[in-house]
C-alpha cells in the first residue's frame, strides 16, 4: 500500500477530487500527492514499529517499549511540532518530524530487539513451592467453594 501512496497518489486523491465543489482543487492535489510520499515511507518503519514492539512485549519487554514510546513521542514529535507552530512552519516540516520520529522508534525496537536481552525475560513466572497447587484439576475446583465459605464464615467469626 505504501508503494502505491508513492506511485500512484492521484488513486487516493481522486475520490476527493469528484467531490470538490467549485474552486481550484489543483494546489490542494499537489499537496496531497506530496504528502502521500511522506506517508509512504512512513508505512515501512510504521510497520516495523507494530512488529518490533508486539514481539519484545510479547517477550516481556515492556518497560522499555513504554519508555521509549513516551520519550520519543516527546522529544521527537511534540516538542519538534511545538517549535514548528510557534515558528509557524509548512506542514512539509511537520510530517519530517512525524517521520523522523517513527523512523527513530523503529530503530529503537530493532536495535532492541537484535540486542537479545528479551531471550533471558520471563513472562510467566513459575509458582514458588509454598503456594503451588498440591491438589490441581477438577477437584481442586470443586473444593474451591467450600475453602471460600470456610475462610468467609472464620472471618465473620473474628478468627
Amino acid at each position: 500500500l505504501g508503494i502505491s501512496y508513492y506511485m500512484v497518489p492521484d488513486l487516493f486523491i481522486w475520490p476527493f477530487a469528484a467531490q470538490a465543489e467549485g474552486g481550484d482543487f489543483t494546489p490542494i492535489q499537489l499537496l496531497a500527492a506530496n504528502l502521500l510520499k511522506f506517508v509512504a515511507f512512513y508505512c515501512l518503519f510504521d510497520a516495523g514499529v507494530m512488529v518490533f514492539s508486539g514481539a519484545l512485549k510479547g517477550a516481556g519487554d515492556t518497560r522499555f517499549v513504554a519508555i521509549a514510546s513516551i520519550s520519543l513521542s516527546w522529544s521527537g514529535m511534540m516538542l519538534p511540532s511545538l517549535l514548528l507552530l510557534h515558528y509557524r512552519q509548512s506542514i512539509y516540516w511537520f510530517w519530517v518530524t512525524v517521520t523522523f520520529y517513527v523512523t527513530t522508534l523503529c530503530l529503537a525496537f530493532l536495535w532492541r530487539f537484535l540486542r537479545g536481552r528479551w531471550k533471558s525475560m520471563r513472562v510467566i513466572e513459575e509458582a514458588p513451592p509454598d503456594l503451588a497447587v498440591e491438589n490441581s484439576g477438577a477437584a481442586g475446583l470443586a473444593e474451591a467453594p467450600v475453602l471460600l465459605a470456610e475462610a468467609s464464615n472464620s472471618l465473620a467469626a473474628g478468627e
